[in-house]
């Protein structure tokens, strides 16, 4: 009980002197003299192991003098005794400074100001970094570099964050395609494990209108939401404009759902209500989702942008603004049908290539092919129709099509 209160008066003792410009030894003291030669002092912990060094605070001190500030600001370096002694008591009046700022400024009846750590928060780095290897010198463990202990303490994983910074390079380069509207030349780029080429790209695509990522539609509607109603939004705009179905269309924003293909247009409570008063409102987004005539889904959001009635050209509160002006919702594409038949190697009439047939290979295959020899496997595999000349040749396994 007697160690441990003489432990706590000086950790109060400490804590007293902050702001003052002998904070810095009392703390480097208790930590890196006092408190190692009383581990020194328990004989037995170094029977087997190297014991550490206590340092001496006006020794050090004397050494830091000399200290370049410029050599201390490169992060990349293993600082030296000297260097972090610099470092450990520069942070520590900085720090220092920045609580007492909190507590002047703190109201009365709060909690009092703590400090906490941010890797991207110099101060504490700082510190953070000159104790650690402060503490290193004293064990004699190897010093690190206020780098390397910025992605320890920070938990940082340098290949995430060469991945992140390469991928956002990438997104910009791209993006300033698209800024200049120059769509032919953006494309689509992947990072990628090889050897051979890490970075490789694709042209872009159109959307697909049956893709439940990419089928959604992107507008911004001019529209006055004061006067215009919920009615009008779903019979002039989405309706006559648009070709939805009024029992197929659902209407609604972050604030529900206004209008639904299940209520009649009469029994919707919402209809004659203005667009501002179910918060379709300017800048807001409003979400339209329609059943297509072969059962997908076709949704649009529009941007909503609220026009005066004396900057529209029409006195009508039907007056509106599609931007882009679509003319109607996207339709869904066809789907290609598989063909099988082949053809000769001298046609030219424009019938289809063969594609493969999707046949599902079973466990028993696995077992006949794993008894095979490659050569055997190949001519199993490779199917060459020899007859009518025919020199086409179709995989079965990986759907490559190779012509002779």
């Amino acid at each position: 009980m007697a160690e441990l209160k003489k432990e706590a008066a000086a950790l109060k003792e400490i804590r007293a002197s902050m702001g003052s410009t002998e904070f810095p030894q009392k703390v480097f003291d208790k930590v890196f003299t006092q408190d190692v030669n009383r581990l020194l002092g328990m004989e037995d912990m170094w029977k087997t192991r190297k014991p550490p060094t206590a340092l001496d605070f006006d020794a050090v001190n004397a050494g830091a003098a000399n200290v370049d500030r410029e050599t201390i600001t490169d992060d990349q370096k293993n600082w030296s005794l000297e260097e972090n002694f610099a470092v450990f008591s520069d942070s520590l009046q900085r720090l220092s400074d920045r609580l007492d700022k909190l507590r002047a400024s703190q109201d009365t009846g709060n909690a009092p100001p703590i400090l906490t750590f941010d890797k991207d928060d110099r101060d504490t780095l700082d510190f953070v970094a000159a104790a650690a290897n402060l503490r290193s010198i004293t064990f004699g463990i190897e010093t690190k570099s206020e780098f390397d202990i910025k992605q320890m303490a920070g938990n940082i994983i340098p290949a995430i964050a060469t991945t992140n910074a390469t991928t956002a390079a990438l997104c910009v380069l791209e993006a300033f395609k698209i800024m200049r509207g120059d769509w032919a030349k953006a494309k689509m780029v992947f990072l990628t494990k090889s050897t051979e080429r890490i970075i490789n790209k694709e042209p872009l695509r159109a959307p697909r209108p049956d893709c439940g990522v990419c089928a959604t539609t992107y507008a911004r509607l001019v529209i006055n939401t004061d006067k215009t109603t919920l009615e009008a939004l779903v019979k002039e705009v989405l309706v006559a404009k648009l070709g939805y179905k009024e029992d197929e269309l659902e209407v609604s924003n972050s604030g529900g759902i206004w209008y639904d293909p299940d209520m009649a247009m009469d029994d919707n409570e919402h209809l004659e209500k203005p667009l501002n008063d179910i918060g379709i409102i300017n800048n807001s987004t409003v979400v339209i989702r329609g059943e297509g005539e072969d059962g997908e889904r076709v949704n649009l959001e529009l941007i909503i942008s609220n026009m005066d009635l004396d900057q529209s050209t029409a006195a009508t509160t039907e007056s509106f603004t599609l931007i882009p002006n679509l003319q109607t919702i996207p339709k869904k594409a066809p789907v290609p049908t598989a063909t099988t038949t082949t053809t000769d190697a001298g046609s030219s009439n424009g019938q289809k290539l063969p594609t493969r047939t999707a046949t599902k290979r079973t466990a028993e295959d696995a077992e006949l092919d794993a008894g095979e020899t490659e050569a055997e496997q190949i001519t199993k595999r490779g199917k060459v129709a020899e007859e009518n000349n025919k020199t086409i040749t179709v995989v079965d396994d990986d759907g490559a099509i190779m012509l002779d």
